[in-house]
């Protein structure tokens, strides 16, 4: 795990659910992990090197009220949070193909993803999370649109979605990632809710950068209120 200096950063201040994209026995007497890799339909690509998958580690203390939820993807997954007296609230974590693969695959894997948001959009507040891998705009982040980049703009434009981390109110660094290949960085990462549920999100902010991290990605968290009491960090 590479970034493991950030996971225990945020395991330190009680973090309730994360979203990984590595996931192993990490603290099993207080977390729990549900996860997928994207590479399991894939056996010539099971090489510990280029592996990759999505995941949520989740506290204990939530775990009576997650529920897995069946998505036709290896790169999608998504889990249902129904904690009495409180609305619904689905978290999807992604890991779009890399621009190493090609478009259609890309392509195919976020029509999946706006059928996903379509379906459970109307049944609760939907927070897509994760490596998108491709660049989104925002107040504080303007870019040169491609083809992927200009493909998802649809999406997020036609749902009303906004990147957290990309808005005024966003902290830290805006780019998430930067290539070992020594290429500009970019803003791939993210955690994406729709525009009338940005006013229950605070403390959104990425990093800088860890001293001892060797990942070539940060993260985000944020925390998410879910009553007036309560809430939780991803």
């Amino acid at each position: 795990m590479s970034g493991a200096p950030y996971l225990i950063d945020f395991l330190r201040t009680l973090a309730s659910v994360l979203s990984v994209d590595v996931l192993d026995t990490i603290d099993p007497t207080n977390y729990i992990g549900y996860g997928k890799g994207a590479d399991d339909n894939c056996h010539q690509l099971f090489n510990f090197n280029i592996r990759g998958g999505v995941a949520f580690l989740v506290s204990k203390r939530l775990q009576p009220f997650v529920e897995v939820l069946d998505i036709p993807s290896n790169r999608i997954t998504e889990i249902e949070l129904n904690i009495p007296d409180t609305p619904n609230i689905y978290l999807i974590s992604v890991y779009l193909p890399a621009v190493t693969q090609s478009y259609e695959l890309f392509s195919k894997e976020v029509e999946i993803l706006i059928d996903v948001y379509n379906i459970y959009s109307t049944m609760g507040t939907v927070v897509l999370m994760g490596d998108f891998n491709c660049k989104i705009e925002g107040p504080r982040y303007t870019l040169d649109y491609d083809k992927r980049s200009d493909s998802f703009r649809s999406f997020m434009q036609e749902c009303n979605l906004r990147s957290l981390h990309l808005e005024t109110n966003g902290n830290g660094p805006v780019c998430t990632f930067q290539s070992y290949q020594g290429e500009p960085k970019t803003a791939i990462d993210h955690i994406i809710v729709s525009i009338e549920n940005i006013t229950i999100c605070s403390k959104i902010q990425v990093p800088d950068e860890h001293m001892f991290n060797t990942s070539d990605h940060k993260p985000i968290r944020c925390s998410f209120a879910l009553s007036d009491n309560t809430n939780f960090v991803s």
